[in-house]
């Protein structure tokens, strides 16, 4: 008789019978068997597989209406309860070692692309009561089943298949952000190195059974920022205490952290001074490995006798014990080695008119500083880059970019100083926020220069909440004749995090010394008040205290602080959440005005 083999016998004709046979005695896979054999139960999946089946009694319809063609297959008719017995019981290391088989005979591109045809059938029955009587009784119990099929490729997107259950983990904070499956022998692994420790790091890659591989493959190159990167951002070279008491400030001036590294493999960033006739020293070492926070500080004080009083503001993060010379200038530098110092490798630099030597110009830049040889009377004052803008002010013009501020507004070595507050920042200090905790109006109802939002009240106001004025300060402080501007707004968290402390920094304002036809303002002290709204109903709004280290009895000024005191670990404002605050001004004399605030908050 003469016989054409059917489409399906010739798929499955790659099977070596006689290797298929010694792998189910190896499994006695058709031990105490009389129908069904192994074979039977092979080509009756493959089956399944071409035809898409999804649920026994449909594979058991399709096969047997094809039963012509699978006589010369050496399989019979297909029963499905029977097909289910074999599924349960018959050993999965048969079909396992049979598909190793077959695709040992694929080259590599095809045995990727049969990932797409395995397809898992899964029948589940579900047993119901007599309640349910549309389902049918086989005399003892109802039920129903419920077929799954399941295709374990679908979540592969060709060429690269990511694999979520395999764990990558690396060492020295550096985060990983994706895993990309590319062959049994090979991984792509996404990373991000900010904020991670240079040097080399561990990566460990762990399975879904468990098992790790590891080994020291990653190296974290730190990449120096460049110059306007890192700024000096508020210094003293002396204070309220004496010549020594002095402090340093650096600046993030970017929006992510940065990881300090030297350039030339020197133990960190070098913060050098120099005297009016170009002596020059390090006077202390950011080390590597530091984190900065974006938008973060660091400050290093000094240590020495009589050194550095403003701790209840804010501990340095170093500390040095020879004092830097009043009119003298300070450069930051990638390296910390004396010798190697140069333009192409410094961050930032300020200093005073007058400064010699052959390094001269690495210690100011465009026009230094004046007076010539510095301030070198006593007083609580500083000199801080302005913040006009919200960030640092950074022209390369020493002269143009700080304000030399003070808490008397006064003259000290001929220079005018005006009336704010130094205000030393470190790492733990609170960081800007002006995108993400935004001001509102506290009645959306009225426009922002009406009550509730702002009020101006003309009569005489004493600052009760504030230390007394000493003799010698700037006239009119207190009483404030001239009454009192009271400004409302609703800030709202957005971080995305509970905020735990929540300050105001005042970065533009008319103050003390007036000039122009100009207001004379102070920040001050202010109680929580309750408001009426337009439109009924009433508003609390919570007062805030002008930070006193230091002690600023004149009223606050340029870079003066004012803090949310309801605003504290215990009593955070929580993501979404909003607070009310009013910021109170006195006047000390009338005119037009400016005042804008930063945001600080932690986290």
């Amino acid at each position: 008789m003469h016989f054409t083999p059917s489409i399906f016998g010739k798929l499955v004709e790659p099977i070596n019978r006689r290797q298929f046979q010694a792998i189910v005695e190896r499994h006695d896979g058709d031990a105490y068997v009389k129908c069904f054999t192994s074979w039977e139960h092979l080509v009756a999946l493959v089956f399944a597989q071409l035809c898409a089946s999804t649920s026994l009694r449909g594979l058991e319809a399709s096969w047997n209406a094809n039963s012509q063609h699978h006589y010369h297959l050496a399989c019979g008719p297909l029963v499905r309860s029977t097909l289910s017995d074999a599924n349960r019981r018959r050993p999965v290391a048969i079909f396992a070692e049979t598909f190793a088989l077959v695709a040992g005979q694929l080259d590599r591109n095809t045995r990727r692309e049969g990932t797409a045809m395995v397809r898992l059938i899964d029948s589940t029955p579900i047993p119901l009561g007599k309640l349910y009587d549309w389902a049918k009784s086989n005399g003892r119990i109802r039920g129903m089943k419920m077929h799954v099929v399941y295709d374990p490729g679908a979540d592969l997107a060709p060429p690269a298949l990511p694999f979520n259950h395999i764990n990558v983990s690396v060492t020295g904070g550096v985060t990983v952000n994706s895993v990309t499956y590319n062959s049994p022998t090979s991984l792509s692994i996404n990373v991000s190195t900010v904020g991670a420790t240079p040097g080399v790091q561990t990566v460990t890659v762990t399975n879904p059974d468990g098992q790790s591989l590891g080994g020291a493959i990653l190296t974290v190159t730190s990449v120096p920022p460049s110059a306007g990167q890192m700024l000096i951002s508020e210094f003293r070279f002396h204070g309220s205490a004496g010549a020594n008491d002095e402090f340093v400030e650096l600046y993030n001036n970017t929006n992510t952290p940065i990881v300090v590294g030297s350039s030339d493999g020197s133990a960190g960033w070098g913060l050098v001074d120099t005297n009016t006739t170009g002596t020059t020293a390090v006077r202390f070492i950011v080390p590597n490995g530091t984190t900065i926070p974006a938008r973060g500080h660091y400050l290093a004080t000094n240590s020495g006798a009589s050194g550095y009083s403003l701790g209840g503001a804010a501990t340095g993060n170093v500390t040095y014990a020879t004092g830097i010379v009043d009119g003298g200038g300070i450069a930051l530098f990638t390296t910390a080695t004396l010798a190697n110092i140069s333009a192409a490798n410094r961050l930032d630099s300020v200093g005073f008119t007058g400064i010699t030597g052959a390094n001269a110009a690495l210690f100011t830049e465009g026009t230094a500083l004046l007076p010539a040889g510095g301030t070198t009377t006593n007083g609580e004052y500083s000199w801080v880059r302005k913040l006009t803008t919200s960030q640092p002010q950074d022209t390369d013009s020493n002269n143009a970019d700080f304000e030399f501020v003070s808490t008397n507004g006064a003259i000290y070595s001929t220079r005018q100083s005006v009336l704010g507050a130094p205000g030393p920042e470190n790492l733990a200090s609170p960081i800007q926020r002006n995108t993400t905790i935004k001001a509102s109006l506290v009645d959306t109802l009225a426009s922002s220069n009406a009550a509730p939002n702002r009020v101006r009240n003309v009569s005489s106001y004493t600052d009760t909440l504030t230390p007394s004025a000493p003799n010698g300060g700037p006239p009119a402080s207190n009483p404030y004749t001239n009454g009192t501007l009271s400004i409302r707004r609703k800030f709202t968290n957005n971080t995305g995090a509970p905020v735990t402390r929540l300050r105001f920094r005042v970065v533009d304002t008319t103050t003390f010394p007036a000039s122009g036809g100009n207001a004379d303002m102070r920040a001050l002290s202010s109680s929580t008040i309750v408001v009426s709204l337009t439109g009924g109903g009433t508003a609390t709004v919570q007062g805030l205290t002008l930070e006193q280290v230091p002690v600023q009895p004149f009223g606050g000024g340029l870079n003066s602080t004012l803090s949310a005191g309801t605003v504290t670990v215990g009593t955070p404002i929580a993501n979404g959440a909003s607070i009310n605050l009013q910021f109170l001004l006195g006047v000390a004399t009338g005119g037009a005005y400016r005042f804008f605030i930063n945001v600080e908050a932690l986290p």
